[in-house]
């Protein structure tokens, strides 16, 4: 009888355990459901500022272009910049590595294939034949 106490007490204590564990988790998963929330709110609020701002500025470039202004795209001036960016350091570490690029970003920005190093152009291709 006294082994099945002892047994019974140690069933109990890691079910108690268990059971604590358990608390623990699931206060956890509250508050991280809190938390992401708290996310959700924030970005609905950053969305209808984004919304509110882009209407804005709509409305002022049309006020610029009734007045002759015509406004500068500074989102695609500012991919240009990081393309031009971009493609010098492919060059520069090109050239560090005594290498040619196979391909550089002003010609794949471009209507024309890009030749690959090494390979031959379509037009030399023509001049073959």
């Amino acid at each position: 009888s006294g082994i099945n106490a002892e047994y019974g007490g140690g069933i109990l204590q890691k079910t108690v355990n268990f059971i604590q564990e358990l608390q623990i988790a699931h206060s956890q998963v509250v508050e991280r459901l809190q938390e992401q929330n708290q996310v959700l709110v924030e970005m609905a609020k950053v969305r209808e500022t984004l919304k509110r701002v882009e209407q804005e500025n709509l409305l002022l470039r049309s006020q610029l272009q009734t007045h002759g202004i015509e406004p500068i795209d500074y989102v695609q001036q500012s991919m240009q910049q990081s393309r031009q960016v971009s493609e010098q350091d492919t060059l520069k570490s090109c050239s560090e590595m005594q290498q040619q690029p196979m391909v550089t970003l002003s010609q794949t920005s471009t209507q024309q294939q890009p030749v690959l190093y090494g390979q031959s152009s379509m037009d030399d291709k023509d001049d073959d034949q």
